[in-house]
C-alpha cells in the first residue's frame, strides 16, 4: 500500500489572491472519522496522478467554496461565519497556492500537472519501484470466483489452520532444525527463488483482490527494491477512500494472511509426508521462505505491510515521514535552532512520533550501515584504493538526500546566527540562478579535484595478475618429538613464523589426565609421609582408647543380649514341647471317642450328627497337634543367628580398636617411612616426565620462515596422526633473491 500525502500549506510570498479558483470536478472525495475524535476528515484522490490528500473539516469547507465564481474574500467570510474564528487572508492565499501547486484546481498549471504521466520506475536507490502492468481487468474477472475467501467461515477455518500449524511447529522444532541444513544446496536455492516469486505474486494478488472486494480499484502491480532487497508490491491506495477502518486494515493484512495460510499448508504437508520424498523437501522450502518473508513483511520498521498496518491502525497517515520530521524538528529545538515547521500535533501523536521515529530511525541507520559495510568490504578487498574511491562515490550517492538535508540544516542554523546574506537587486532575476549554477559547478569541480588528487598523490601498488611459482632455497620440516593426534593448527599457507613460534598442538587429553592423577597421588603420599614422620599424637591415642572403651561396651551389650536370647529360646522350646505333648494327648482321646462313635453308627444306636461332631473335633485336634509341632520346629530352628552375628561383629570391632591402639602406642616403623619416601620420589619422577611430554605436544618452528604447506592440507591435519609441516627459511630466500 502507498502512504497518503497530507496537504499542508507551505510558506510563500504573502500577497492576496483576488482571482477566483475552481476545484477540479474529477476529484474523488471520501469522508472519514477517526476513533480519537469526532472531527471528520476528508480524503481526496487525484485520479490523474493517483495521489491522495487528507483535508480537515475547515480545509474541506474552503475547498467546497471553490466553484470558480466566489472570490477569496467571500470564502474567508463564509469560513469565519461557519467556524466562528478569524481566518487571515495570508493563510487562505497560501492554501490556495498549495492547491494550485498540487494540481487540484482548474488552472493552466494544474492542467500541465495533470497531463504529466507517471513513469514505470520511481523512487530512490534505497526505495526503487518498478511498475509491471495494470491488473484491474484481471482482478475484475477473478473476484467473483474467489468470493468465498471473504466469508466468515473461510476466515475462521484458515485461522484454525494457522494455529494448528503453529502448534505443529512448536512441537517439532528439533526436527525442523535438523532438516534445515538440507536447504543449503543449489537446487534448493533455485526452488526457493521460484517459490518466493510465485508466493510473492499471489501475496500481492491478495492485496488487490481484497481491495476489489471492498469496492476499490487497482491499477498498478510491480516489484520494488527496499535497501537492495527485492520485494513485490501492489498499489492499493484506493483503500484510503474506504470509510471503515476495518476494511482498510483487511486490505493491508490480506497479503500476509494469505502467506500465513500458505505457510500453514506447507507445515502440515511437511509433517504428514515421508521425509525422503520430494514433496516433504518442497514443503520445507515453502515453510522457510514464507515464514521468514512474512516475519520481515510484518515488521513495521520497513515500508511494507507491517508499516501500513500500524499506520492504518493508529490512524496516522504518512507515519514514517511525519515521525522523522517530528524528530528532526525536536533536534533543531534542542540545538537552539528554532523550528520553521511547527505542525499541530496532539499529545497522542507526539508519543507515537517519538517512539516510532526513534526505533525506525535506528533500524534504517543500522540497515544502511550494514549495506555500506558490506559494500566497503567488497570494493576495498577487490580493488583496494580504487575500490575505496568507488565506495565513497557510492556512499555519497546513496546518502545524498540525507547529506543535503544536513548541509541545509547547518547552513540555515549558521544564517540564523550570523544574519541573512545580502539580497540581490530587485531587478536582477537571473542572479540567484547564476549563483546556484555557480555553486553547483564549484561543488562538482571541487569533488573532481579531490578525486584526481587522491589518485595521483596516494601511493598504490602496481599489481599484475598471473600464475607464478616461488621455490624456496631451503626447506625445513617441522616434526613433533612425540606421537599424537593434531588438534589445532595456528598457521596457514604463507604465514610468516619466527624461531620458536607455536605452529600446531597435539591432543593432550591422555597426558593431562595422567598428570592430574599423579599429582593427586603425590599429595596423598606426602600427607602419609608427614603422618609417619610425626608419629601418633596424644589426641589420636586418646581417641583410640575411647574407641576401645566404646567397642568393649558394645561387645558386653551384645554378649548380654546373646545370653538373654539363649534363655528366652530355652523357655520357648520348653513351652513348645509341652504344647506338643498336650496336643498329642488330646488327639489320642478324641481318636478313641471317634472310633467308639463310628462303631455305634455302624450298629445303629448312635446318630449320624453325633458322629460328625466327633469327627470334626478329632480333625481340629489333629490340626492343633500339627501347629504345635510346627511351632516346636521353628523354635528349634532358631539358632539366634542375628544375635550371634551382632556379638561377633562387636567382638571384631573390639579387637580392631585394641589393635589400633596398640599400633599407635608402638609408633611408626622406620621401614614404613622409607617406603613412603621411595613411593613419593617415584611419583615425582613420573610427574616430571609427563610435564616434558606435555611441553613437547606444542609443535614450534625450529627456524624463521614462511609456511609452504597448502592450506587445504593444514585444514585436514586436525584429528589425524600427522606431525610434519614444511617451512622455508626466509633468511636464505632473501639472500638468494637479493
Amino acid at each position: 500500500m502507498w502512504p497518503m500525502i497530507q496537504a499542508h500549506p507551505e510558506e510563500e510570498t504573502k500577497t492576496s489572491d483576488e482571482t477566483t479558483t475552481k476545484l477540479r470536478t474529477d476529484l474523488v472525495v471520501s469522508q472519514q472519522k477517526t476513533a480519537e475524535s469526532d472531527e471528520a476528515t476528508f480524503v481526496v484522490k487525484d485520479p490523474e496522478t493517483g495521489k491522495f490528500y487528507r483535508f480537515k473539516e475547515v480545509e474541506h469547507f474552503i475547498v467546497q467554496q471553490l466553484d470558480g465564481s466566489t472570490p477569496p474574500d467571500r470564502i474567508r467570510q463564509r469560513v469565519e461565519e461557519r467556524f466562528g474564528a478569524p481566518l487571515p487572508q495570508e493563510t487562505l492565499d497560501q492554501f490556495l497556492k498549495t492547491l494550485r501547486r498540487l494540481g487540484l484546481v482548474e488552472t493552466k498549471d494544474a492542467q500541465g500537472h495533470m497531463s504529466r504521466q507517471r513513469g514505470r520506475i520511481r523512487g530512490s536507490p534505497l526505495y526503487l519501484r518498478f511498475k509491471v502492468f495494470d491488473p484491474d481487468r484481471l482482478f475484475n474477472r477473478l473476484i467473483d470466483k474467489i468470493r468465498f475467501c471473504f466469508t466468515p467461515e473461510f476466515v475462521v477455518a484458515s485461522a484454525a489452520l494457522i494455529l494448528l500449524a503453529f502448534a505443529v511447529t512448536l512441537s517439532n522444532l528439533d526436527e525442523i532444525g535438523q532438516d534445515f541444513p538440507s536447504l543449503f544446496r543449489l537446487e534448493a536455492f533455485l526452488f526457493a527463488w521460484l517459490t518466493i516469486f510465485a508466493v510473492g505474486t499471489l501475496h500481492e494478488f491478495a492485496h488487490g483482490l481484497t481491495c476489489k472486494h471492498f469496492g476499490g480499484e487497482v491499477h498498478e502491480l510491480g516489484f520494488l527494491l527496499l535497501y537492495f532487497q527485492p520485494a513485490f508490491y501492489c498499489n492499493v491506495s484506493e483503500a484510503w477512500l474506504f470509510p471503515k477502518k476495518a476494511h482498510r486494515l483487511w486490505v493491508t493484512f490480506a497479503g500476509p494472511y494469505f502467506e500465513l495460510v500458505v505457510w500453514a499448508l506447507a507445515t502440515l504437508a511437511w509433517r504428514v509426508t515421508d521425509p525422503e520424498t520430494w514433496l516433504n523437501w518442497a514443503a520445507l522450502i515453502v515453510m522457510a521462505t514464507s515464514g521468514f518473508k512474512t516475519l520481515f513483511d510484518l515488521s513495521p520498521l520497513s515500508k511494507l505491510d507491517g508499516y501500513y498496518l500500524l499506520s492504518d491502525y493508529l490512524e496516522v497517515p504518512n507515519l514514517r515521514e511525519r515521525a522523522f520530521q517530528y524528530i528532526r524538528e525536536g533536534l533543531k529545538r534542542a540545538c537552539g535552532s528554532p523550528s520553521e515547521i511547527a505542525p499541530a500535533v496532539t499529545p497522542r501523536e507526539r508519543r507515537i512520533f517519538l517512539s516510532y521515529g526513534l526505533v525506525a530511525g535506528a533500524f534504517s541507520l543500522s540497515s544502511l550501515g550494514i549495506i555500506l559495510l558490506v559494500l566497503f568490504g567488497l570494493l576495498t578487498d577487490n580493488y583496494q584504493g580504487v575500490g575505496f574511491v568507488l565506495f565513497v562515490v557510492a556512499a555519497l550517492y546513496l546518502t545524498r538526500s540525507k547529506f543535503k538535508k544536513s548541509i541545509r540544516a547547518v547552513r540555515q542554523a549558521f544564517e540564523k546566527k550570523t544574519g541573512p546574506a545580502t539580497a540581490a537587486p530587485a531587478g536582477d532575476k537571473q542572479a540567484p540562478k547564476s549563483k546556484a549554477a555557480l555553486s553547483k559547478r564549484t561543488k562538482v569541480l571541487a569533488f573532481s579535484a579531490t578525486v584526481l588528487a587522491a589518485l595521483f598523490l596516494i601511493t598504490m601498488d602496481l599489481r599484475i595478475w598471473g600464475e607464478f611459482r616461488i621455490l624456496p632455497v631451503q626447506s625445513t620440516d617441522i616434526r613433533a618429538e612425540v606421537e599424537g593426534i593434531v588438534t589445532d593448527v595456528y598457521v596457514t599457507e604463507g604465514s610468516e613464523v619466527q624461531k620458536g613460534t607455536l605452529v600446531a598442538r597435539l591432543n593432550d587429553r591422555d597426558f593431562s589426565a595422567e598428570l592430574q592423577k599423579i599429582e593427586a597421588q603425590i599429595g596423598q603420599t606426602r600427607a602419609q609421609l608427614k603422618m609417619l614422620q610425626a608419629g601418633p599424637r596424644q589426641e589420636d591415642i586418646e581417641v583410640a582408647r575411647r574407641a576401645v572403651e566404646t567397642a568393649r561396651t558394645a561387645y558386653e551389650k551384645a554378649l548380654k543380649q546373646y545370653e538373654e536370647a539363649q534363655q528366652q529360646r530355652a523357655e520357648r522350646l520348653a513351652n513348645a514341647k509341652a504344647a506338643v505333648r498336650r496336643a498329642e494327648e488330646l488327639v489320642v482321646i478324641k481318636k478313641g471317642e471317634f472310633e467308639r462313635l463310628k462303631e455305634g453308627v455302624e450298629r445303629g444306636y448312635i446318630s449320624r450328627k453325633e458322629y460328625d461332631g466327633a469327627h470334626e473335633e478329632f480333625t481340629v485336634r489333629v490340626k492343633e497337634l500339627e501347629a504345635a509341632r510346627g511351632d516346636l520346629q521353628l523354635v528349634q530352628a532358631d539358632q539366634l543367628a542375628q544375635v550371634r552375628r551382632d556379638l561377633e561383629v562387636a567382638e571384631k570391632q573390639l579387637d580392631e580398636a585394641q589393635a589400633k591402639l596398640k599400633v599407635l602406642l608402638a609408633g611408626s616403623r622406620q621401614e614404613e617411612i622409607e617406603g613412603a619416601q621411595a613411593a613419593l620420589a617415584n611419583l615425582e619422577a613420573q610427574r616430571d616426565y609427563l610435564k616434558v611430554q606435555l611441553r613437547l605436544l606444542n609443535i614450534v618452528s625450529p627456524v624463521s620462515g614462511v609456511i609452504t604447506t597448502p592450506t587445504m592440507q593444514l585444514q585436514n591435519l586436525p584429528n589425524q596422526q600427522k606431525t610434519a609441516e614444511p617451512t622455508r627459511d626466509e633468511r636464505l630466500f632473501h639472500r638468494h633473491g637479493g
